[in-house]
């Protein structure tokens, strides 16, 4: 819908930098920041499952 990015939190302090959390509601990310040390923003154009995959694999 072009409407919101997906927004794919990763942490540092997990086993394996594994992904914690993921939403589509970016308006939330004020919220979500004060509670987690690294995260970072992954916009629909990078096709966020082939870069959760490419994570997931390189562990």
């Amino acid at each position: 819908d072009g409407s919101c990015a997906l927004i794919g939190i990763h942490s540092k302090q997990t086993e394996g930098d594994g992904i914690l959390k993921f939403t589509r509601i970016d308006r939330y990310l004020e919220w979500i920041k004060p509670k987690i040390l690294h995260y970072y923003i992954v916009y629909k154009g990078y096709s966020f499952w082939e870069y959760v995959n490419a994570e997931i694999n390189a562990n």
